[in-house]
């Protein structure tokens, strides 16, 4: 048992220190939701929208060929 992490001790730290929402309590305990069975929420729809965007800004920087 002491090699597992205490994720709610964790959260409830960082919650105290502003770090987290409590919103955020199932994310933080159970990981990103596309890895259990609650399904996608908005904040997964966003940080997928965020990764595809960066993903285009850096194939656009490696695309780049200066005159």
């Amino acid at each position: 048992m002491d090699n597992f992490r205490n994720t709610s001790k964790d959260f409830y730290d960082d919650l105290g220190k502003g770090k987290v929402e409590a919103k955020d309590f199932e994310r933080y305990i159970y990981g990103k939701s596309s890895n259990h069975q609650r399904g996608l929420d908005d904040r997964d729809l966003l940080e997928a929208k965020e990764k595809k965007d960066m993903l285009e800004i850096q194939r656009e920087v490696m695309a780049y060929k200066p005159k």
